[in-house]
């Protein structure tokens, strides 16, 4: 749509709203664009498009060092996720990174925008029963280390922040 838009010189916005999205076109009098409807047609989102890649949360923070900072930077890496030209296939959560799966999490909306937009997410049910998370845990899918295993060794990548 915005490239159709685009071409035709029509004046457009785009706002969202939690789940809503609003386009707002303003009608002009332009000639429009002779093409092809097939070259408005791909269905092919950059964003949306998903690799053969896990990224692998065994905490819920980042790195070594002070544990703040570790919260800030694994914060900020899960937003970016949702902004990459290629989605992760699967995502894994493991030991403490479990936590990051509960609804009181700060990073909770966020993985479930990314579910949301079609990743896989798995967090192992032995540390959720272990860290007593199980009812807090409301987004992906109680998994067996067994299933994570398989995941991470199917992949072509695995990345671990």
């Amino acid at each position: 749509l915005k490239r159709f838009l685009t071409d035709n010189k029509t004046k457009f916005s785009v706002s969202e709203e939690g789940d809503t999205w609003t386009l707002t076109i303003t009608k002009e009098f332009n000639e429009a664009v002779q093409k092809p409807a097939e070259d408005y047609c791909s269905t092919e989102v950059p964003h949306l498009n998903r690799g053969n890649f896990v990224i692998a949360f065994s905490s819920d923070r980042m790195g070594e060092g002070d544990s703040e900072l570790g919260h800030l930077l694994l914060t900020n890496f899960i937003k970016a996720i949702k902004d990459l030209e290629e989605l992760p296939g699967k995502m894994v959560f493991y030991n403490s990174g479990v936590r990051l799966g509960t609804i009181d999490s700060p990073v909770f909306d966020h993985i479930r925008e990314i579910e949301n937009m079609g990743v896989k997410i798995f967090f192992c049910a032995t540390c959720a029963k272990y860290y007593s998370l199980e009812e807090n845990i409301r987004i992906g899918t109680l998994s067996n280390m067994f299933e994570i295993a398989q995941i991470m060794a199917s992949a072509s990548s695995v990345i671990t922040p």
